[in-house]
């Protein structure tokens, strides 16, 4: 096809480095499985990471950082039902609300947990109707964000988490359970 092998070979590595391509010595790469277990313990991880830093961003929240939140949040309602847009506009959502934490390195972390579960995320996107259910549980984080009430906050995140997973988790255990089509 007239191109290089070194900028796809470092395409290549890059995916591998973030758990979409499997290297196989040898063959080549191939799409790296969607494994339930992972899966689970990814959303586990993003759960616990991200309760912890909300603990910690919401008593350095300025009208700054809510104006931030706040745009970061209509700007994901416009692209809930776009999957590559909906899937980033969550995580600025996400970003956003934990950039006060004054916790970098956690924040990138959480990002490259992120850019793990992106094709769980789009399966979320492309499986369900839940958009709507996503910004109202949105809004209700924000708003008690905005009472620092760091409880109410950190308990509707965390619901929102796992709510998120439970529905994709019951999503892969019925499409791991469906006979195979010829």
């Amino acid at each position: 096809m007239g191109v290089s092998r070194i900028p796809v070979r470092e395409a290549l590595h890059q995916l591998h480095s973030e758990g979409l391509v499997t290297l196989v010595p040898q063959m080549g790469a191939v799409v790296s499985p969607i494994s339930l277990e992972e899966f689970v313990e990814l959303y586990q991880l993003r759960s616990h990471l991200e309760t912890w830093l909300l603990r910690h961003a919401i008593p350095n929240m300025t009208d700054e950082d809510f104006a931030a939140i706040e745009q970061a949040n209509i700007q994901y309602s416009a692209m809930a039902k776009h999957d590559d847009a909906g899937v980033a506009a969550n995580w600025e959502f996400h970003k956003a609300l934990y950039r006060a934490s004054g916790k970098p390195a956690t924040i990138s972390i959480l990002e490259k947990i992120y850019t793990q579960i992106q094709r769980y995320s789009r399966m979320i996107i492309s499986l369900t109707d839940a958009d709507g259910k996503f910004q109202t549980e949105h809004s209700r984080i924000v708003q008690y964000c905005r009472d620092k009430n760091i409880t109410g906050a950190v308990d509707a995140l965390e619901a929102h988490i796992n709510g998120d997973g439970q529905m994709l988790e019951a999503q892969l255990k019925s499409l791991r359970a469906a006979p195979a089509t010829p």
